[in-house]
């Protein structure tokens, strides 16, 4: 004996029945740590793991993993590559994050859709989103989608993913994503009203062009066969009130289309809107024609006041009008009767003087129709056929 101790199997013969019980015992001493280290390299996959799933349920960012169907060959073409996503494409995983923004409560009742469903291939806005992840080796930073919810609602998303690429072939996907919509809404309406801003002020700046043009013109108009300065004073006073009313009715309308009714009674004196009757639905005006629509019910108003059915007590005007839609004018036609009753007799037909001819020159170029003015004992009758244009 050497002074080793040696165990004998039971049982066994010869060499091979010696068992070193030193090496036995360091043997098991082995395995023991062994499987110490296998139990702590479970707890710390299992902690990971609870780690890992506590930060996807409790982020505030949509957090998914799509799988394809079948593996994706990095050799195809590009468009081919976009196509087989599209078509295999689904998700896997999720958090509730994601899922409440397209308005589900759970992951569990989004998980399992396609990617085409909620990636909609229509929009050149995804299909620049899939080709550059594509093209960016499957890496893409803050990438916009446009997408729906399941109420069909739009939204807005940015995504950050990477692609899972092994032996060549693209697996699957991970990513995150956040929902911009409400910020993408204040961007739009923040350039739609800077855009109407910019529209308004060179409307604006067109209008006061034109008034300024105008006011010159019926300056010159007004001092024609004008004896004094009193009566060409009170001659242009008239026109140009009349031209201060309609800027005031464009501008409380955003220099959009205006109400003719609102026109006729904005040019009526406040003591005689009982005596002004109007008869006809309202239909718009745009503001290219309005100034002229404008110019001409005030040189009526300012007759009939000076002449006709308002220059006497219980003396009346009538106005009545029809409005027909012109597509082969690309117009619509208004059909208008101003008619006076209650004031002096008319006797004979009166001189043709400066309003007169501002009326037909407003109907003839700006509103391009026609007008005949008649003169009855009982009052002043008159009718318009004027095209308007269509409100774009």
């Amino acid at each position: 004996m050497n002074g080793k101790e040696t165990l004998q199997a039971p049982g066994e013969q010869g060499e091979g029945a010696v068992i070193d019980a030193e090496a036995l015992k360091a043997r098991v001493a082995q395995l023991e740590r062994e499987r110490e280290f296998w139990r702590r390299s479970e707890e710390e996959i299992r902690r990971s793991e609870q780690s890992h799933r506590s930060f996807i349920e409790q982020s505030t960012e949509g957090i998914w993993r799509v799988e394809l169907e079948e593996p994706m060959p990095l050799n195809w073409r590009e468009e081919r590559q976009v196509d087989h996503v599209y078509r295999t494409s689904y998700l896997a995983e999720c958090n509730d994050a994601m899922a409440q923004m397209y308005g589900y409560s759970k992951a569990e009742e989004l998980i399992g859709a396609r990617l085409g469903d909620l990636l909609v291939r229509s929009d050149p806005q995804n299909l620049i989103f899939m080709r550059d992840f594509v093209r960016s080796g499957f890496r893409l930073v803050d990438a916009e989608t446009h997408e729906m919810d399941r109420a069909g609602r739009p939204k807005y998303f940015l995504n950050n993913m990477v692609g899972i690429v092994e032996e060549g072939k693209l697996l699957r996907a991970w990513g995150t994503q956040r929902d911009i919509t409400e910020r993408k809404r204040a961007q739009d309406a923040l350039l739609e009203s800077t855009e109407l801003q910019r529209m308004m002020l060179s409307e604006l700046d067109h209008r006061v062009r034109n008034n300024l043009a105008a006011l010159a013109a019926l300056i010159d108009i007004s001092k024609r066969d004008k004896k004094d300065v009193t009566e060409f004073a009170e001659s242009i006073k008239g026109r140009v009130q009349a031209m201060s009313a309609v800027h005031s009715l464009l501008s409380r309308a955003h220099w959009q289309a205006v109400s003719f009714r609102s026109l006729i009674e904005s040019l009526t004196p406040f003591d005689l809107r009982g005596s002004v009757i109007l008869d006809g639905s309202d239909v718009l005006i745009t503001p290219r024609q309005v100034t002229a629509l404008g110019m001409i019910v005030q040189e009526l108003m300012a007759n009939s006041l000076k002449y006709g059915g308002l220059k006497s007590r219980g003396g009346q005007v009538a106005l009545q009008w029809t409005v027909q839609d012109e597509p082969s004018k690309r117009s619509r036609r208004l059909d208008l009767t101003w008619q006076e009753s209650g004031g002096p007799t008319i006797d004979g037909i009166p001189k043709s003087g400066q309003g007169t001819g501002l009326i037909e020159g407003f109907v003839r170029t700006e509103l391009r129709g026609e007008v005949k003015m008649t003169y009855p004992p009982t009052g002043a009758a008159h009718r318009f056929i004027l095209n308007l244009d269509r409100r774009s």
